[in-house]
């Protein structure tokens, strides 16, 4: 007799590049194999410098994006909200959705600048992935960038019947 499938896990850590500390341990947990994947947050002045050492560790971990409306960095950035502002707006009828594809369009950009590829999901800091004005033109563009090639898109509830 035969047990239930094995359903698969990934366990990803996020906040890749919000400082030095937290870069050392995700590169050091990727090397021990103990993480599948890690998203990186590109509006974070380490982006850049920190995409390199973890380019070494390509074969153990996925690599995406941390879409961010809601870090420091966000906010230096000139479109970042605290998450209860973020939330506001979303459920007071959305994003400017044209805005919002500049925002993502832009942060697709700055993580291949340094990654040298497309990632391998988009996960959002603090779930804002998910939030009205945001979704829909990210789901767009990631339509339009990459087609089948599409990076798999991280959504914080489980699928109907499931």
């Amino acid at each position: 007799m035969t047990g239930p499938a094995l359903k698969p896990i990934v366990i990803c850590a996020d906040d890749y590049a919000q400082d030095a500390g937290i870069s050392a341990g995700i590169r050091a947990l990727a090397a021990r194999r103990r993480l599948s994947a890690t998203s990186a947050m590109v509006l974070s002045p380490r982006w850049h410098e920190d995409a390199a050492p973890l380019r070494e560790l390509r074969d153990h971990v996925d690599v995406g994006l941390h879409l961010d409306w809601t870090s420091p960095f966000a906010q230096a950035a000139g479109h970042g909200l605290p998450l209860g502002a973020a939330m506001r707006r979303a459920l007071l009828g959305g994003f400017d959705v044209k805005a919002a594809r500049a925002v993502v369009d832009s942060q697709l950009d700055a993580f291949e600048s340094a990654w040298g590829a497309p990632p391998d999901h988009v996960d959002g800091h603090q779930h804002v992935q998910q939030l009205a004005g945001i979704r829909e033109p990210l789901v767009d563009l990631l339509a339009r960038r990459y087609g089948a090639r599409a990076p798999w898109l991280r959504i914080s509830r489980p699928a109907p019947g499931s």
